[in-house]
């Protein structure tokens, strides 16, 4: 006997076929725009060593993002090796799952094996919270460098041109906005209290308003540094394929195509993430061609990296069934 499907299963699957139709959508406006002859002098003239530097570049990444979910879950007999290999599971189920947040379901079921399910959802959550937040660094060196000359409008324009004093005045009065403001949450006894409720009833640390800070900036500090490092690949990837644009080029390259994939419209970004780097690049005056060949050379890097992953599942996987047998 066949199950009636529920509502909530119906909405899911039109919403799966649209989002495969906005893949396929923009997946043909990119092949329309692009001039395939030029992609492929792109991609012949490519130089090897700075292709060679972005992918270490890329490797930092992960290393990076490791340490910084290790240091958040705060259990130092978790080994970093262990850990690695757990993160580069859940990175392969991420590109290769039709959803971008299946990896974290992964390390949440991994890391789950050996502390709390709470505190490895909270982890894993941090983890992913904190990285997205990091963007607003590279989002405030985008605007110190000069928007896209296609994007800026005059409200930005006169933005970008403050002097550097008035630049100056502009992040201390945030700076201290801020400190006011944190002053004022410690003081708050009736948020405290209900922080603390909340911490034994969802198993989050029982940390206190000041460690909660320390522990933020840290990871936040690490996310920069891995965001640094993103910014870098893709400059050296520009360099590879000779492609002449301001560094500013490569931050709003990472900002925009990261902001990108909070919208659930593509599967995995596709098709959306290689719009960003076309418009952007073309901003810059930059053939669509080679925005794309840009776009394609780092998913393709993106891709190889987590097949690792793939590998250390499958080796997982026989491990288990070996001790099954045994």
């Amino acid at each position: 006997m066949v199950e009636p499907v529920s509502n909530k299963q119906a909405v899911h699957r039109w919403l799966r076929f649209a989002q495969a139709l906005v893949t396929i959508g923009l997946c043909y406006w990119l092949l329309r725009q692009v001039d395939w002859g030029q992609l492929r002098s792109a991609v012949l003239q490519m130089r090897w060593q700075p292709l060679a530097l972005s992918i270490l570049f890329l490797l930092m990444v992960h290393v990076l993002n490791v340490v910084r979910w290790r240091y958040l879950t705060q259990t130092p007999t978790l080994r970093f090796e262990q850990m690695l290999r757990w993160y580069a599971i859940g990175l392969f189920s991420n590109n290769f799952l039709p959803t971008g947040i299946g990896g974290d379901g992964v390390r949440v079921a991994l890391l789950s094996r050996s502390i709390d399910l709470g505190w490895a959802m909270f982890a894993v959550t941090a983890d992913r919270g904190i990285g997205l937040v990091a963007i607003s660094a590279l989002v405030a060196m985008g605007l110190w460098a000069g928007l896209p000359p296609g994007f800026e409008q005059d409200g930005w324009r006169r933005l970008v041109a403050l002097s550097g004093g008035t630049r100056l005045v502009v992040i201390m009065a945030v700076a201290i906005v801020l400190l006011i403001a944190w002053l004022a949450v410690r003081r708050l006894p009736r948020l405290q209290a209900w922080v603390a409720q909340r911490q034994v009833r969802w198993q989050l640390p029982r940390w206190r308003m000041r460690e909660w800070v320390r522990h933020g900036a840290v990871a936040y500090g690490i996310s920069v540094a891995a965001h640094v490092c993103i910014v870098a690949a893709t400059w050296a990837i520009l360099v590879a394929l000779r492609i002449e644009v301001p560094l500013a080029a490569s931050l709003w390259l990472v900002v925009l195509s990261s902001l990108s994939l909070l919208l659930p419209v593509t599967v995995n970004g596709m098709g959306i993430v290689e719009s960003v780097y076309v418009l952007v690049l073309g901003s810059y005056g930059v053939a669509p061609a080679a925005g794309l060949s840009v776009a394609l050379m780092v998913r393709v890097i993106a891709l190889l990296i987590s097949l690792s992953g793939g590998v250390l599942l499958i080796d997982r996987r026989a491990g288990e069934l070996r001790s099954a047998v045994e």
